[in-house]
């Protein structure tokens, strides 16, 4: 009997207990975004956007609060234990949606800021990673999100804006942490800026920043993105503008709906021949003047569309290879080929073939516009 009792006991003490470490969520700030800046030797300033949660005794209701702190160390990891010398509650980063480099910092250099982010329990690995062009950081912290009113959400989620994807390179830490050791490590971050469009606070995500050895050395437009997206194979969206086929003063645009981009290398004759082949279909979506989509008007948008995509994308390979920036992974596809030859820096003997086909999708015999 005194053994049943024993073994009950030891299962309701098992069973029938509470969380261990639980929190009243109204005794903890939840960072949502954190930005981080150097100062003139190179120390990182840490600037953070969070929210707390409180009752409120007004209304009898859950309330939150947007608070923000900043802090200075030698390390990160010094930063961000100060921070906490500002607040009543213990800062947790379980909830961070966006860690913002400033161009300041991209440039500096982010090596020794990784292993913090990386190592950390509470800081998430599949935050979206970004840099931030423009002068004071501040900004954009203190801008007034109508859509979104904290500054990490609303970059998260207009990172999932499926219209604009082509334009912008997004990235997760977990995926920069991964391409900044392939091959000469070299990799792009999405970029946002301050921005007043209907003089109301916007924030703009458009183009990237392109890294070597976790360094800013150049940047991409949003068209140089879309380029880059279509010889990575990584998205395949956009708008092509051409001549109208009759009218040359007039445009006509074609939208690009999907796509595919093969990629294989060959070593010859001392030479790198790099061959990618692109195939993208698209639908007519816009056209300025009169015309008559025919087969051989749609067969002419083809050959221009193709002929555009192939100069824009041969001109920004050739540019990156006179940099000696390999922005598109020459070397790992190299050594994956051959991994017993020897070349240090393969972009720099790399040609690039291209071969490029754009279908127009849709009907071809009827009257779009008069």
């Amino acid at each position: 009997m005194k053994a049943k009792v024993i073994i009950v006991m030891l299962l309701c003490s098992i069973f029938l207990t509470s969380c261990f470490n639980y929190i009243d969520i109204n005794r903890v700030i939840f960072v949502t975004a954190i930005i981080i800046d150097v100062d003139e030797e190179g120390n990182p300033i840490l600037m953070v956007e969070a929210f707390h949660s409180f009752r409120s005794n007004e209304s009898n209701t859950e309330r939150g609060n947007r608070v923000f702190y900043e802090s200075k160390g030698e390390t990160i990891f010094e930063a961000v234990r100060k921070l906490n010398l500002f607040s009543s509650y213990k800062i947790n980063y379980t909830q961070n949606r966006a860690i913002i480099f400033t161009e300041r910092a991209a440039r500096h250099g982010l090596k020794e800021f990784l292993d913090f982010l990386h190592r950390d329990q509470e800081l998430l690995i599949r935050t979206l990673v970004l840099v931030f062009m423009g002068d004071d950081p501040k900004t954009l912290m203190q801008v007034k999100l109508k859509e979104n009113e904290y500054l990490g959400l609303y970059l998260y989620e207009t990172q999932e804006n499926p219209a604009v994807s082509g334009k912008r390179a997004k990235e997760l830490l977990n995926t920069y942490l991964n391409n900044r050791l392939k091959g000469k490590r070299v990799d792009v971050l999405s970029t946002c800026s301050h921005a007043i469009n209907m003089d109301e606070d916007k924030i703009k995500l458009s183009g990237a920043a392109v890294m070597q050895d976790d360094k800013l050395v150049s940047t991409l437009s949003a068209e140089e993105v879309r380029n880059y997206h279509l010889l990575m194979d990584i998205s395949h969206i956009g708008l092509l503008l051409l001549p109208h086929p009759v009218y040359q003063d007039k445009k006509v645009v074609l939208e690009v709906l999907r796509g595919n981009t093969s990629t294989a290398i060959e070593l010859k004759n001392n030479k790198v021949i790099l061959r990618k082949s692109i195939n993208i279909k698209t639908t007519f979506g816009e056209t300025q003047e009169s015309i008559i989509l025919d087969q051989a008007t749609a067969e002419k948008l083809e050959e221009e569309a193709a002929l555009l995509l192939k100069n824009q994308c041969r001109d920004l390979f050739d540019a990156y290879k006179e940099k000696g920036i390999d922005l598109f992974d020459v070397q790992d596809v190299f050594n994956a080929k051959y991994p017993t030859v020897d070349i240090p820096n393969v972009v720099e003997i790399t040609d690039l073939e291209l071969d490029v086909t754009v279908q127009v999708e849709g009907s071809t015999d009827i009257t779009n516009f008069r």
